[in-house]
This record gives structure tokens, sequence and C-alpha cells, in this order.
């Protein structure tokens, strides 16, 4: 935050008046600054708030649809990201974008000429937004499986009949168990 009597040279500093106006100032100087900081925040995608991701998805043309934050972000992302040619650097430079590294699978048969991606479960919000660009930005000729990686019994191992008690059978497989 700035001060305005910072500004002044040091012989104003003392006077009453200067005091009284520098008080006025930095209510307006903060005020300001707060703008400042707000306006700086939500010119990016990653750290906009709701005001600043409105904005973009008015810009995109997408509904926010009552989502929260961070999948609104993500769609935005999404749709942002999705101009370039399809290369498998590219392509994986996206995907981790979108989802974050480690959050995904991905892997090319170049023999069968199809595309694997398994989505984690923390990130299985964006089955579709995933699956649609997948098909926009991968060439035609190329087949694209988009699974869930779902939880696998080997994964709960460690986790005891008490532990899962609390949990369906349905939650135990879709749902990420930490």
């Amino acid at each position: 935050m700035k001060e305005y009597i910072k500004y002044l040279p040091e012989f104003l500093r003392d006077f009453s008046e200067i005091n009284a106006i520098n008080g006025a100032e930095n209510t307006v100087l903060n005020d300001e600054w707060n703008r400042f900081c707000n306006i700086e925040k939500n010119q990016w995608i990653k750290t906009a708030d709701d005001e600043g991701l409105k904005r973009y998805e008015s810009m995109f043309g997408i509904s926010s649809g009552g989502n929260s934050l961070e999948v609104r972000r993500s769609a935005l992302l999404v749709k942002y990201n999705n101009d370039f040619i399809y290369t498998y650097y590219m392509f994986i430079n996206y995907l981790n974008n979108i989802c974050g590294e480690g959050n995904y699978d991905f892997e090319v048969n170049y023999g069968e000429y199809s595309v694997n991606i398994n989505l984690g479960l923390s990130v299985k919000f964006l089955y579709n937004i995933v699956e649609s660009y997948s098909r926009y930005i991968i060439p035609a000729n190329m087949a694209i499986n988009i699974k869930l990686k779902f939880n696998k019994h080997i994964t709960l191992k460690h986790f005891t009949h008490k532990n899962l008690a609390s949990y369906t059978h349905d939650s135990i497989r879709n749902t990420e168990i930490a």
C-alpha cells in the first residue's frame, strides 16, 4: 500500500494540515490500489475472481451454469488453449494446462491410429470438455478413447473395512479417496 505522506518532503510532514490531508488521501490511495490489484488479478484466467471469470465467459460465449470458480476456470482454460496445431507435445501441454500434471494418462497407438486418455477422478468434471475438444484437436483419422481412472481393488488395499464402511460401493469406485 502507498502512503501519501511518504511522497512529501520531510519539512512538510510535521504540519497538522498536511497530516489531515494525509488521512483523506490515504483512503483514496487505498481504494485505488485495491482496484488496481483487482484489475491485475482479473486479467489472468488462473487468478481471476467471479467478476473476472464472468467477463471471460461473456467473451468466449460460455455459460457458467452455477459451477464453482475452479470448474469455470478450467472450462475457460480449455476454450482459451484450444487453437493450436496437433502435435504430441502440444497436446500433452494442453492436457497439463487443463487437468494438471499427473491427473491423466495419455497414450498414442500409432499402429492402431488411436489415442487413449484416462482422466483421474479429481478432474472427472472435465470429461465432457476434454472429450469435445480432443475431437476438435486430434486428427480425424485417429480414434479417441477417453475413460475415467476409477478406483480399483489394488488402490484400496491399504484401507480396512472399517475405513471404507462409511462409503457405498458406488462412491468407493467413483470418488477420490485419500
